[in-house]
């Protein structure tokens, strides 16, 4: 009885997954920024979809630079649920920020980078730990992750893949959110020249439940419609 429930949430889960990237329109050679509220599931919902298409023949590649890949979710923590589905290989966690930038990705990758925000801030605190102003460093901490987008997505584009880049939404954003998006990501908007869609993702704010995902330009108004992916994640 328990496993016939527990493939009915599979079938459901691998449904509602289908759905979502036919109507957020992932493709091959394109770059895509996942943002959202922290600890709503973006990381989660990137290994699903790395999952995806792993079976579709891509390679998962997984840049780690945030800290919160150590923590436990579910009783495991995410380096632990990536080797076990994809290998030890997969994940690659850069000594130094500026290694990124000669990283060589392998043959129609599927990247996910988690996360560009924790860039521009572990080079600010760094900073600051010797005494520098924070605004001193920003401009350093903006043209990195500017140069390790492009980087990246022409890599991702040349080898016929498909790249997923993480990071937190604004404050304003989480503050202000009421049904239409109206602050960018967290990270310099010259970096979304190289990048083909952008994808918010938020906890409803009616029930707190529902976890919701919707398209959009972080300098128009919405397309797209709100899908719910609160089964894929549970």
């Amino acid at each position: 009885m328990l496993a016939q429930k527990e493939a009915r949430k599979y079938e459901k889960a691998e449904s509602v997954l289908l759905e979502t990237v036919e109507e957020l329109g992932i493709n091959e050679t394109n770059t895509y920024i996942l943002y959202g509220e922290p600890q709503v599931g973006k990381t989660r919902f990137a290994i699903k979809l790395a999952e995806l298409y792993a079976e579709m023949g891509y390679t998962p590649k997984f840049i780690v630079t945030e800290v919160n890949w150590g923590m436990k979710y579910g009783g495991k923590n995410f380096f632990d649920t990536v080797k076990q589905k994809f290998g030890n290989e997969t994940i690659y966690v850069p000594k130094n920020i500026e290694n990124i930038l000669t990283l060589q990705l392998p043959n129609k990758p599927f990247l996910v980078f988690d996360s560009l925000g924790s860039i521009i801030y572990d080079i600010i605190t760094h900073a600051m730990q010797f005494g520098r102003h924070p605004l001193s460093t920003t401009p350093y901490a903006i043209q990195l992750s500017n140069s390790i987008v492009y980087k990246l997505a022409a890599q991702i584009a040349a080898l016929s893949g498909i790249g997923i880049f993480i990071t937190h939404s604004t404050t304003e954003i989480m503050k202000k959110y009421r049904g239409a998006v109206e602050k960018k990501p967290a990270f310099s908007s010259r970096a979304l020249h190289a990048v083909t869609g952008i994808y918010f993702m938020y906890i409803d704010n009616d029930s707190r439940k529902k976890i919701k995902i919707v398209s959009h330009r972080f300098d128009k108004s919405l397309e797209g419609k709100e899908i719910d992916i609160t089964d894929l994640l549970s």
